[in-house]
């Protein structure tokens, strides 16, 4: 009765780690992306729209208007490379 409670907790261990590692192994490689934009002089620029286009698919966009000390942020970026387009009204 012992060795097979033994047994089971080991089962039940093993069961759990290998569930853990498949659903990790289903995740999608993603990240953050966090920059700031500022004018020649230094000074931060804020409600600056900031455009991130995946260069293997231009379809994919995520965009972003910075905070006013000039901080944007994007999450849940799919790992690629990314090229930036800034849009500032005025400037």
């Amino acid at each position: 009765m012992k060795i097979e409670l033994k047994r089971l907790r080991h089962f039940v261990f093993f069961l759990l780690l290998f569930t853990g590692l498949s659903f990790e192994s289903f995740s999608q490689s993603t990240g953050a992306v966090t920059g700031t934009v500022k004018d020649p002089d230094g000074s931060p620029l804020s409600n600056v729209t900031v455009i991130a286009v995946n260069e293997s698919d231009s379809t994919q966009q995520n965009s972003a208007v910075t905070n006013d000390v000039g901080v944007f942020r994007f999450e849940l970026v799919a790992d690629a490379k990314y090229r930036f387009v800034v849009s500032y009204v005025g400037f």
